[in-house]
């Protein structure tokens, strides 16, 4: 639901549960802008961190989301999904930061 409302705010589009991932999907390999801000100090791939959206987390990533960028709490992508117990998650993180630093072998 957060994720849903989250892309509503960045996008002006409504999307259901079944059809979040799709049009994520789209709109990242679209290049739409997706790292916005928002006011609460959120980005889509910290809802999807905190909402426990594996697929989500990998498409922003996939993507180019920033790792970097924390939330208002100070929390990371990583340290949020480390404090949520969401392992699923902290895996695509990993294997994402894995996957960069071979790139930049």
């Amino acid at each position: 639901m957060i994720l849903s409302v989250a892309i509503h705010i960045s996008f002006g589009i409504t999307v259901t549960k079944s059809t979040i991932f799709k049009r994520l999907h789209h709109m990242v390999h679209k290049s739409l802008k997706y790292m916005t801000m928002f006011q609460n100090g959120g980005t889509p791939l910290l809802y999807a961190v905190r909402g426990n959206h594996v697929k989500c987390v990998d498409t922003l990533l996939a993507g180019g989301a920033d790792l970097t960028v924390e939330a208002d709490s100070g929390y990371s992508p990583m340290d949020l999904a480390v404090a949520l117990g969401h392992k699923k998650v902290q895996k695509v993180i990993e294997d994402h930061i894995l996957k960069l630093l071979k790139h930049k072998a």
